[in-house]
């Protein structure tokens, strides 16, 4: 399971001109961490992939690839299943 990580600041990095030219996988990382910095999704709150996939319409495959990127820049934390 993945989950938020508490974040004591967050900068909003969208550009238009930039999230034209990225991958699906990007964008939606970039997505979702402007969901975290907006507070949609808060701190430790479980990211669940079959919610995330239907909301954002995008695969499961996605999905993770896009939470590892979030994971690998320590704003979200990966949790073994339980």
């Amino acid at each position: 399971m993945t989950r938020v990580a508490r974040m004591s600041s967050f900068r909003d990095h969208r550009n238009s001109e930039l999230m034209a030219r990225l991958t699906t996988v990007e964008r939606l990382a970039e997505t979702l961490k402007s969901a975290i910095g907006a507070g949609t999704l808060a701190p430790g709150a479980p990211l669940r992939e079959e919610e995330l996939s239907r909301q954002y319409q995008v695969s499961r495959h996605v999905l993770r690839a896009a939470l590892r990127i979030l994971v690998s820049e320590g704003l979200a934390e990966y949790e073994a299943y339980k």
